[in-house]
């Protein structure tokens, strides 16, 4: 671009030196003209008595016009008009970078307009490839790769997504209820993500917390649990011998399909059973 400019004010310096040599010689051609004019003046003759009488008719005839060699004042005398170089040198930038503006302006709305372009170009393609199907053959296209050349590799990114995507809108559907998104949790977070290092990526493709981490993978609920826990230490409690109601012979056992069971086990059977029925 630089060179082009360049190029062009050159070209036009060229072109008016050229022009004021032409006017130059055509100057001095016009100066030798006048000068050889006034050189070949034929000088007066002294008149005889007939031009004189001659003259005298014509006077009182009609009107005399006389032509005297007046010098005209040329060019070359009067002076060249001068121009200030640091002006003209002013003039010719200015001109240059008027026209490096336009050229900048037009390229400026280019690509204006190529942006604009991409941007509905993008939107449109977010909004056709954001299924896993999509999502995976634009990741394989960004590699290099055919989709149709690979598709057992094809098959099993397209399984990791929809997974992805069935965990995300497990936890989104959930909402504020913690207990059945550590039920999610568990069955996500493991030792099997850290150890291949992808808890960053299940964040970012599931949004489930990397942080948190669980000792197992059991997904009871936690009020059943409890109540397993609760009824299993009251079971305990009272099959105690210490806190037996029994009178001697509780150590005496009695044998039912072929298992010996003590007494006050069963006893005790025998009465949670009927207040739980109660």
């Amino acid at each position: 671009m630089d060179e082009d400019k360049q190029l062009k004010v050159r070209e036009r310096n060229r072109k008016c030196k050229q022009w004021f040599r032409k006017k130059k010689q055509q100057q001095k051609g016009s100066d030798r003209e006048s000068l050889g004019d006034s050189g070949n003046e034929v000088l007066p003759q002294p008149r005889t008595n007939m031009q004189s009488s001659e003259n005298e008719l014509t006077s009182s005839t009609g009107i005399l016009t006389v032509t005297l060699p007046f010098q005209s004042k040329s060019k070359s005398t009067s002076g060249k008009k001068r121009v200030s170089r640091a002006l003209s040198r002013a003039y010719r930038k200015v001109e240059t970078l008027e026209d490096q503006n336009e050229e900048l302006r037009r390229k400026l709305k280019t690509a204006q307009k190529r942006l604009q372009r991409n941007d509905q170009k993008t939107n449109q393609v977010k909004l056709i490839t954001n299924t896993p199907t999509g999502k995976t053959d634009r990741l394989l296209k960004e590699s290099g790769i055919d989709p149709k050349s690979v598709p057992e590799v094809r098959k099993k990114l397209i399984y990791g997504e929809c997974l992805s995507l069935e965990v995300k809108l497990a936890k989104e559907t959930q909402g504020n209820k913690s207990n059945r998104k550590q039920i999610i949790h568990r069955v996500a977070l493991g030792r099997v993500m850290k150890r291949y290092r992808m808890m960053s990526t299940l964040k970012k493709h599931t949004q489930l917390n990397r942080k948190m981490s669980f000792a197992s993978k059991s997904i009871e609920i936690s009020k059943k649990v409890r109540l397993k826990r609760v009824k299993r230490q009251g079971f305990q409690f009272l099959e105690r011998v210490d806190n037996s109601r029994m009178m001697p012979g509780k150590a005496d056992a009695k044998v039912k399909f072929r298992q010996r069971k003590s007494r006050k086990g069963s006893f005790m059977t025998i009465c949670i059973t009927f207040t739980r029925g109660s």
